[in-house]
């Protein structure tokens, strides 16, 4: 594979498959939501509307969410390998590229590779089977079972937060 079909196939395993599928990734309907969020900022609109229907400001939220968390783990991953693999990637057996690529495979649990999983060292591997895992549970399941919520809700008002970003 050249360098840009690896990271095609990065950007597509990273969105995965459809909300109803089995398949991993992040999903399409959570890259789209992301999408249509980043549309109607530059619109500045202040609803999301997805096919004449109102998209709610939570699952708004849990998508980025999700991308967010998405994108932290494959690139955590990525890093660690960097540094279990320094040697193979030191004897030129891979490329970073090629890191990336199987850090992205592991979350979206999609079982290719191109490095040759099998080569990485003990640790690599070892690394990789958490994200594989995390990818199929999805961060933000996982998350939400380890937080408790709280059982005693209090109505408490905040004042809006003025934040310049961008």
């Amino acid at each position: 594979m050249t360098p840009a079909s690896k990271t095609i196939s990065i950007v597509m395993m990273f969105i995965g498959a459809g909300s109803g599928s089995t398949g991993g990734g992040i999903k399409v309907t959570t890259f789209l939501i992301v999408l249509y969020m980043m549309i109607g900022e530059f619109k500045k609109s202040d609803i999301l509307l997805m096919e004449k229907s109102k998209v709610s400001s939570e699952i708004c939220n849990r998508a980025v969410a999700i991308m967010l968390c998405g994108i932290a783990v494959s690139t955590l991953l990525s890093i660690i390998l960097s540094i279990t693999e320094k040697e193979g990637l030191d004897a030129g057996k891979f490329s970073y590229l090629d890191l990336v690529f199987e850090s992205v495979s592991a979350f979206g649990t999609v079982g290719v590779t191109s490095a040759g999983t099998p080569e990485f060292t003990v640790w690599g591997q070892l690394f990789i089977l958490p994200a594989m895992f995390l990818g199929r549970v999805g961060p933000i399941t996982l998350a939400l079972s380890l937080v408790r919520e709280k059982s005693n809700k209090v109505n408490e008002v905040y004042p809006d937060a003025k934040i310049n970003i961008g």
